[in-house]
This record gives structure tokens, sequence and C-alpha cells, in this order.
């Protein structure tokens, strides 16, 4: 699978729904077996309930809000293309810390 510059124009030819759905993210599990990788995408939230807290004690908990299956060429190709756009990111609002 070669990323060529024929590839980066369809990709600018893409056909974005204006009803599709938005998954945020603040973090990110990876399991691998031979056939797949899955990317579960998780989520902080604060924990509401009907108690009364201080302000500077918020209960927060991790919840799966999404899991993407992909074959390991498919998530090789993903990876690629993030690199790529995280040095642009970088490139034009500055370094991101590691980790």
């Amino acid at each position: 699978m070669k990323n060529t510059e024929n590839d980066e124009k369809n990709h600018q030819q893409l056909f974005l729904p204006c009803d599709i759905p938005e998954i945020h993210a603040t973090g990110a599990a990876v399991a691998v077996s031979p056939f797949n990788i899955r990317l579960l995408l998780i989520n902080e939230e604060i924990d509401k309930n009907d108690d009364f807290v201080e302000s500077n004690i918020i209960n927060t908990f991790n919840s799966a809000t999404g899991e993407i299956i992909l074959h390991p060429l498919v998530a090789k190709r993903i990876s690629d293309l993030l690199a790529k756009n995280v040095k642009k990111y970088e490139s034009k609002y500055g370094k991101l810390p590691e980790g």
C-alpha cells in the first residue's frame, strides 16, 4: 500500500455527511491479534450524581466511547498518516509534550 500523490488527492474528495457522528477521546487502549488491531477510544467523564461535592473535588471515570477494528495494513497506514499530520501540527503550533 504505497501512499502516492494520487492517494492524497483522492482523500481530498472524501464525502463528509453533515450528520456524521463525532467521537471525542481523551485516551486510547490497543489490543493486537494476528488478524487485526483494535483501537479502543476512551473519554474521561465526570461522575454526575445528586450529592453535594466540594468545588475542588470532582470524581471522574474513564468510559469507552468506541472501538475501531483495523486490518494491520490499514492500521499502519493510519499510523503513518497521523505521524505526518502531527509533524505538520507541531511545525505550525509548536512542539507537543511527550507521552
